[in-house]
């Protein structure tokens, strides 16, 4: 009788034993369905602010530029201080651009709607351009048909913006 009772005790704690071990791995499951999920909503608010400066901002100050160059032809002929000062206008607004474009860039390269392998190249040709250390990419020519979250993990991990950004 006592033995049986042992025995009743190690299959209930047994049994519970499994039945938190399945508690654990479903919880274990919605961890990472929210974590990919969270990584999705990242990159789509990415993407989305990505394209609203480009487009909005970038053709905002597209405008700007013609309006200012406008202003030169048409009043800058007799005011030299004018012509100046359009001409340091047009200084802030290129620089301006520039910086818009390299923000775009930054939350979401447009290469990356390529594909990985495009985009690590672009990754590799921006790298040797700022760092002046040559080296080359050694990836498969085909594309693997990994899926798009897959890509788009290995290019963030590949990124020397992204390894910044987590630094912070």
């Amino acid at each position: 009788a006592y033995r049986e009772g042992l025995e009743l005790q190690v299959a209930e704690r047994t049994a519970a034993l499994r039945e938190s071990e399945q508690r654990l791995e479903e919880s274990y499951v919605r961890l990472r369905d929210l974590a990919a999920y969270r990584e999705r909503a990242r990159e789509e608010e990415r993407m989305r602010i990505a394209r609203e400066l480009h487009d909005e901002l970038g053709q905002a100050l597209t405008a700007l530029r013609m309006k200012i160059a406008l202003l030169r032809v048409e009043f800058g002929q007799d005011n030299p201080g004018l012509t100046h000062h359009v001409g340091k206008m047009n200084e802030l607004v290129d620089r301006t651009i520039g910086v818009v474009r390299g923000v775009s860039t930054a939350l979401r390269p447009a290469v990356l709607d390529m594909g990985v392998g495009p985009a690590l190249e672009w990754l590799v040709k921006e790298f040797r351009a700022h760092s002046d250390i040559d080296c080359e990419l050694v990836a498969p020519e085909r594309t693997l048909g990994l899926g798009d979250a897959v890509e788009l993990a290995i290019f963030r991990v590949a990124s020397p913006a992204s390894l910044a950004a987590d630094c912070r």
